[in-house]
């Protein structure tokens, strides 16, 4: 039990980037914030021994950097959700619910390729916070389950905020 405590307090910092990072004005930031989440994840899913969430994340915060630094090319796509699928499946020993990070990394590492306006990445980010909400809810981190559903509706506020700004009129000078 003490363990389970643990790993929700660790994940409560992770879910504070990861809500910051919905928030976030510039793809730059938000991705920065998610790699600060991923990092803190991999301390919880260490406590919470969920093997395939912490290959997956450990991953996510390389791919991040990446993807702030320009660095992220299609190659290293392809390379990441090779190694998210191989090393996730490798260590995974909780059957199908174990497939959910490897799932949610490969969406992600997709969009963080293809995805290049803020709709696009706030869009990529909602599918992939309720797949770790699925997750979290199974491994008994219950914190992060419930920011996954603060996130997802972080999210649609700032997609719908992002709609509104995109359809105002340009104001005279």
């Amino acid at each position: 039990m003490n363990m389970m405590i643990l790993g929700n307090c660790i994940s409560l910092g992770a879910s504070i980037c990861l809500a910051a990072s919905c928030c976030a004005k510039s793809r730059e930031s938000a991705y920065r914030l998610q790699a600060a989440e991923s990092g803190v994840l991999c301390v919880s899913y260490l406590v919470f021994n969920a093997w395939a969430g912490l290959i997956t994340q450990v991953l996510s915060v390389i791919r991040n950097h990446l993807v702030v630094r320009g660095k992220y090319t299609a190659r290293l796509m392809v390379v990441f959700t090779v190694l998210a699928v191989a090393l996730g499946a490798a260590v995974n020993d909780r059957g199908l619910i174990g497939l959910l990070p490897v799932a949610a990394t490969v969406q992600l590492t997709l969009c963080n390729h293809f995805c290049r306006t803020m709709v696009q990445v706030k869009l990529s980010f909602l599918v992939n916070a309720f797949q770790w909400l699925a997750f979290s809810f199974c491994i008994g981190d219950y914190v992060n389950t419930c920011t996954q559903v603060v996130v997802m509706t972080l999210c649609v506020v700032s997609l719908v905020r992002l709609n509104r700004k995109e359809k105002q009129p340009l104001a005279s000078a």
